[in-house]
């Protein structure tokens, strides 16, 4: 060791140790302040099937869902114990997954090209009551207050699935690849991010099933997570391209920030948080971005293993759920 670089006022060897013990001492409860800091915010991780895409909350029972990709299945946790409590076979690729609490109906799209279908399962008795064929079916949103489904689609489009009926009742079309959906249930207005030179965000009346407005997020570049805060209106978009989030004002349809994520390789998946909080869940680096959607300020990032992908919130616990793409877990964090 060379003594010279150690910065210390001291001429003893005695002294140099002692500066040495305290500096290793100091580096090392930094990092152990850190590690505890971020495991802690981790409250659990729940076995569910392989490779989970996507999850989601139904606020009224407590109960979470998550798309096994890996094994064509979809899992049932208890939010109370964070246990799962049962599997249901559903076949194919699940990926986009949606609850109508409403009903305690759960959509889960089963991804196969032309052949995709949507599985609905009944939260009452963890059984599949349906399967519609929805070609190309990926993402899935749901308004619970109109008992209508949106799926996005593969082949450019978005399919509105009426709950009752368990049918498909309209195909709205798009001129460019879409990505995922959100809902705004106050205004009954459905976002889809849309792939293009700019990327774009369309708006669906969910009243007449038709394209009202085509939102132009001209510094973006690959839009792809999407989360909408209807008592703020404002819209969400994590740009997997520029490493921002978008925020767009709902009543004018205008880019009003771009919030850079430091250190994101691949913020993919957005989701609303309580407090007009939003996440975005970045993959390639294992980071969950936290944002306060009111200042627009990035507030803290965590960091999780094994692909961080889908998440959803549960804004009665406020628990924080998250799928691990590459294992088999699904992490609750808690609020």
């Amino acid at each position: 060791m060379e003594l010279h670089k150690v910065p210390c006022t001291a001429g003893l060897n005695l002294q140099f140790r002692r500066c040495n013990l305290k500096r290793a001492l100091i580096s090392f409860f930094t990092l152990l302040v850190l590690h505890t800091a971020l495991q802690a915010a981790t409250e659990t991780k729940i076995a569910v099937g392989r490779n989970p895409d996507f999850v989601a909350v139904n606020s009224i029972t407590n109960r979470v869902y998550s798309s096994n990709a890996g094994d064509g299945t979809v899992s049932v946790i208890d939010g109370v114990t964070n246990k799962r409590m049962v599997t249901v076979a559903v076949g194919g690729m699940p990926q986009g997954i949606a609850v109508n609490s409403a009903t305690n109906q759960i959509y889960v799209a089963l991804f196969d090209g032309l052949s995709s279908t949507v599985s609905v399962i009944d939260g009452s008795t963890n059984t599949v009551v349906a399967s519609l064929p929805v070609p190309g079916a990926t993402y899935i949103a749901a308004n619970s207050a109109t008992n209508r489904i949106y799926v996005s689609d593969s082949d450019n489009t978005v399919r509105v699935i009426d709950g009752e009926s368990n049918s498909v009742i309209a195909t709205i079309s798009f001129s460019s690849v879409l990505e995922e959906l959100a809902v705004d249930p106050v205004r009954n207005l459905i976002y889809v991010t849309a792939v293009g030179t700019p990327p774009t965000i369309g708006v669906i009346d969910g009243a007449t099933n038709e394209i009202v407005n085509t939102i132009s997020v001209s510094e973006g570049q690959f839009l792809v997570g999407l989360a909408i805060d209807p008592s703020l209106n404002q819209i969400y978009a994590s740009d997997t391209g520029r490493m921002k989030l978008f925020v767009v004002n709902g009543a004018t349809g205008t880019v009003v920030s771009g919030i850079a994520l430091p250190g994101a390789g691949n913020p993919k998946h957005a989701a609303l948080g309580t407090g007009h909080q939003v996440l975005v869940s970045d993959p390639s680096t294992g980071k969950i971005f936290f944002i306060n959607g009111t200042t627009k300020a990035l507030t803290r990032t965590i960091h999780l293993l094994y692909s961080p992908w889908g998440l959803q919130v549960n804004p009665v616990t406020n628990k924080i759920y998250v799928s691990l793409s590459q294992a088999v877990f699904v992490a609750a964090i808690a609020p």
